[in-house]
C-alpha cells in the first residue's frame, strides 16, 4: 500500500513539473484537479486497505477458530474411532455374554412356565373341589334344615308329652290316693259286714240313735257317693 501511495506522489509531481515547465495555467489547472482525484481514490484506497486489514484479521481469527474447532473435532473423532475399536474388539465378549444371558433367562422363563402351568392345574383342581364342597355344604345344610324341623316337632311333641306324662302323673296320683280311701272304705264296710251286715252293724255301734228304715236307707246313700267320688277320673 505504501508502495502504490509512493508511486501516484511521483506522479502528482511528474505534472506538476511539467505543468511549470509548459507554463500553461490551463494544463496546470488540470493536473491540480487530477491530483485531487488521485488523493480522493488514494484515501479511499486506504480505507479500503484499512477495512481489508480488518476483515482480513477477522478471517484470520475465524480460520484460527476453525482450526481449534477442526483440532478439537479430530481429537473427538480419534478418540470416538478409539472407543469404536475398544467396542469391535469386545463386541465377541459381549455377543457372548448375551447368549449366556438370554440362556440363562430362556430357562427362568421355561422353569417359570412350568410353575405357572402346575398352578393353573392346582387352580382349577381347587376350584373343582370347592365346588363339590358347596354341592355337599348345600346338600348338608339341606339335611340339617330337615333335620332342625325335626327337632322342633320332636320338640314340640316332647313338651306335649311331658305335659302329657305330668297330667297322667297326677291323674295317677289321684288314683292313688283315691284308691288308697276305697280301700279303707271298703274295709270298714267288710268290717261292718262281718259283724252281723250294715244295719246290724249300725245298731250295734249306734245303740242309743234307734235308726230307722230312712235313716239306714240314708246312711248307704252316704257310702255310695263316698265310693263313686273316689273313683278315677
Amino acid at each position: 500500500m505504501n508502495k502504490g501511495k509512493s508511486g501516484i506522489i511521483k506522479i502528482v509531481a511528474l505534472f506538476m513539473t511539467v505543468g511549470i515547465i509548459s507554463g500553461s495555467g490551463y494544463a496546470y489547472y488540470v493536473l491540480y484537479e487530477e491530483c485531487n482525484l488521485l488523493q480522493a481514490d488514494l484515501l479511499k484506497s486506504e480505507k479500503r486497505g484499512d477495512l481489508l486489514q480488518r476483515k482480513f484479521v477477522e478471517e484470520k481469527t475465524k480460520a484460527g477458530a476453525l482450526m481449534r474447532t477442526k483440532q478439537s473435532l479430530e481429537n473427538s473423532m480419534r478418540a470416538m474411532q478409539a472407543q469404536i475399536d475398544k467396542a469391535k474388539t469386545e463386541k465377541p465378549a459381549f455377543e457372548q455374554e448375551l447368549k449366556n444371558i438370554e440362556a440363562m433367562h430362556a430357562e427362568k422363563i421355561k422353569e417359570l412356565e412350568e410353575k405357572i402351568e402346575t398352578l393353573l392345574a392346582r387352580i382349577e383342581s381347587l376350584r373343582t373341589s370347592r365346588e363339590e364342597v358347596v354341592a355337599k355344604y348345600k346338600e348338608k345344610a339341606a339335611v340339617v334344615q330337615k333335620n332342625e324341623e325335626k327337632i322342633a316337632q320332636l320338640s314340640e311333641d316332647l313338651q306335649r308329652t311331658n305335659f302329657e306324662w305330668k297330667r297322667t302323673d297326677r291323674q295317677l296320683e289321684n288314683c292313688r290316693e283315691n284308691n288308697e280311701r276305697l280301700c279303707l272304705i271298703t274295709e270298714e264296710l267288710v268290717e261292718k259286714y262281718k259283724n252281723k251286715g250294715v244295719v246290724g252293724s249300725i245298731m250295734i255301734t249306734e245303740p242309743f240313735t234307734q235308726l230307722q228304715k230312712v235313716e239306714v236307707e240314708k246312711l248307704v246313700q252316704e257310702y255310695t257317693a263316698k265310693i263313686e267320688k273316689e273313683k278315677i277320673e
